[in-house]
């Protein structure tokens, strides 16, 4: 029964509660916090670092819903309440005869839970419970939360009278065969994130394949040769 409480409590808390909480939450940045605080008051309101007599009446509430304190509760119970530790005399000591309690009802009375053999099967319930209800969550976050929607997005309703379907056909200049190489100087509006080189080519050739006969090619470039300047356009 110590072995299936741990496993009940781990696939209850550790693996759906968890799991719950990162489906609803957008982010890991988010998940982490929310995940480590929840820890946090868990063990808090446990039932062993601060006993159930000493947590408020208004914060009682955590207690009752904890899992950590339901499953302190059921392991102590199961280990307590065994026939050798659940005896007047042990380890030489007579407990019933200082405390009118036998060894294991004190020792769970020093924790202040209850001596109750059935609150180890009560339990187990609250954790079975406690997984179909966390996966239940789960399953609504997983439906209905959507975190990937884009964000910043503008729909622009005003009418648009200048926008229109046509389109212009430009046609490109060509120099005549006597026109000698042309440069054009660009001045740059930013500052430089590269570094500057210049480039030359001798003999270049560039050839495709004929689009109306795959077995004949066409010249692009015939033995082109220059350079070209950082900071410039060329052509010829």
């Amino acid at each position: 029964m110590f072995v299936l409480m741990l496993c009940i409590t781990n696939i209850a808390f550790a693996a759906v509660f968890f799991f719950f909480l990162a489906s609803a939450s957008p982010n890991l940045s988010i998940a982490n916090p929310i995940c480590s605080g929840s820890i946090l008051i868990f063990i808090q309101f446990g039932g062993f670092v601060v006993t159930k007599e000493q947590i408020p009446d208004y914060l009682i509430w955590i207690y009752w819903i904890n899992p950590i304190a339901w499953c302190v509760c059921a392991l102590a119970v199961n280990q307590y309440r065994d026939s050798s530790f659940d005896t007047c005399v042990y380890d030489g000591i007579n407990f019933f005869e200082k405390y009118n309690q036998t060894m294991g009802d004190y020792s769970l009375s020093t924790f202040e839970v209850s001596t109750a053999k059935y609150w180890l099967w009560h339990g187990i319930l609250y954790m079975a419970a406690a997984y179909i209800f966390f996966m239940f969550l789960s399953y609504l976050a997983l439906e209905y939360c959507r975190h990937e929607s884009p964000e910043n997005v503008v729909l622009d309703t005003e009418d648009k009278d200048d926008i229109t379907d046509s389109y212009t056909l430009a046609r490109t200049p060509r120099p005549s065969p006597t026109e000698g190489d042309a440069i054009l100087s660009v001045v740059p509006t930013s500052g430089k994130h590269f570094v500057p080189v210049s480039v030359a080519f001798k003999d270049l050739w560039y050839t495709v394949p004929d689009p109306t006969n795959p077995k004949e090619t066409i010249d692009l470039l015939k033995g082109i040769s220059g350079y070209a300047r950082p900071g410039t356009i060329t052509r010829s």
